[in-house]
């Protein structure tokens, strides 16, 4: 295979594995909503004891480990973005291409600043801020009732 040719093989590979990245986020997204969801119904129904306390713990926990889960696809995500980028660039300009360099990309070290950068990202933390903040809504409204 040429250069060429190995470089559009790379840059397939990489946006499938985007695709994996983004289409994993979404499940734990719809995990994380479903659990959530099933917390407050539990809440309210007679059927099972859940106190408000251990509501808000619970939801709280849930949100926060599906926020980092989703946080560390973000990340691989990300790394797979910028590589496919640098290939991409190599591909227009006819530049140097050295590849391919999956592993090593998806791989990096210095994983804790990328996490944290993901954690701040409005498109990972979203969801979660609103799953946290209807718990201590749905918490002080169940409260208030008792």
């Amino acid at each position: 295979m040429d250069r060429e040719n190995v470089a559009l093989e790379e840059l397939k590979l990489l946006q499938a594995i985007i695709a994996r990245q983004d289409q994993m986020r979404f499940r734990i997204k719809t995990w994380a909503t479903t659990i959530f969801s099933a917390l407050s119904l539990a809440l309210f129904t007679e059927k099972i004891e859940l106190s408000t306390s251990s509501f808000l713990l619970a939801a709280l926990l849930v949100s926060g480990l599906f926020w980092a889960l989703d946080a560390i696809y973000r990340t691989s995500e990300e790394r797979a973005i910028r590589r496919a980028k640098v290939v991409e660039e190599c591909i227009e300009s006819a530049g140097p291409y050295k590849g391919p360099k999956i592993a090593a990309s998806l791989s990096t070290t210095g994983s804790w600043r990328e996490f944290m950068g993901a954690l701040q990202r409005a498109r990972v933390f979203a969801l979660y801020v609103i799953l946290i903040l209807l718990a201590v809504a749905i918490s002080v409204i169940e409260a208030f009732q008792s």
